[in-house]
C-alpha cells in the first residue's frame, strides 16, 4: 500500500458514494447481486468466456492450449506475480471483515487504494447504505482459487473459483442472507492506474458452478 494516504471520516465515503452511484448507476443497477454485498452477477457467461482473447495465461491446474513458441518476458512474469498476490489479498483478507464492529474509514482507504471503478464504487456504496440500514456483512473472505490469469498489456485478468463466505445480517443478528455453500466461477479484471495494478470489477459467469 501507498503511504501518505489519509480519508478524514465515514462522511467523505457517503458523499463520495452519491457522486460515483450517479454516475454509475445504470451499471450498478444492472450488476448488483440481490444481497448487494461483493461481486457483481453477468447477465450470461460471456465475462468469463472472453477471457479467451487474451495474449497470455497461466494456470493452477492445467496449462492451456496456446500457438504461442516465445518464452514469456520478466515484466510478464512479474506482473503475474503481482496481479496473483493482489487478487488473493483482496479476496480472502480484504473481504474478511465484520461491519458490526470494524472501522470504515480504514477499511474503505484500503478499498480505494487497490481498486478502481465499478467495483470501487459499489463497495463504496453499498458499505455506507448497510450502514445507514443496519445490516451488516460479516465474512472470514472468500475461498478463493486461481484457476487461470490472463494478461494484455495494462489490462488482466483472474479467473476464479471459489466460494462466497460473507454473511448478510442485521442488528438483531438474524441472518438476511447466508453464505454459499457452493464453489463459482468468478472473473476478476485488474488495470494499471499510476502505475500500479488494481482491481475493477468482479463478476460471476451466472450460476456456473466448478471443484477448485
Amino acid at each position: 500500500m501507498e503511504g501518505g494516504y489519509h480519508v478524514s471520516n465515514f462522511s467523505k465515503y457517503r458523499s463520495r458514494c452519491l457522486a460515483l452511484a450517479a454516475a454509475l448507476v445504470v451499471l450498478l443497477s444492472a450488476c448488483t447481486t440481490d444481497n448487494g454485498i461483493e461481486d457483481a452477477s453477468a447477465t450470461t457467461s460471456e465475462t468469463v468466456v472472453t477471457t479467451a482473447s487474451t495474449t497470455t495465461s497461466s494456470s493452477t491446474t492445467a496449462q492451456p492450449t496456446t500457438t504461442e513458441t516465445t518464452e514469456p518476458t520478466s515484466t510478464t512474469l512479474d506482473d503475474e506475480a503481482v496481479i496473483r498476490e493482489l487478487h488473493t489479498y483482496f479476496m480472502t483478507e480484504v473481504f474478511a471483515r465484520d461491519e458490526r464492529s470494524f472501522d470504515p474509514d480504514a477499511w474503505l482507504t484500503e478499498v480505494e487504494q487497490l481498486s478502481t471503478g465499478r467495483l470501487e464504487a459499489r463497495i463504496l456504496q453499498n458499505t455506507a447504505k448497510r450502514q445507514d440500514e443496519g445490516r451488516y456483512i460479516v465474512s472470514p473472505g472468500y475461498d478463493s482459487n486461481i484457476v487461470e490469469v490472463r494478461i494484455n498489456g495494462e489490462s488482466a485478468s483472474v479467473l476464479d473459483c471459489g466460494m462466497g463466505l460473507a454473511r448478510l445480517i442485521d442488528a438483531n443478528g438474524t441472518v438476511l442472507v447466508p453464505e454459499d455453500d457452493f464453489f463459482k466461477f468468478r472473473e476478476a479484471i485488474y488495470e494499471v492506474e499510476d502505475g500500479h495494478w488494481v482491481i475493477e470489477e468482479i463478476a460471476t459467469g451466472g450460476d456456473t458452478r466448478c471443484e477448485p
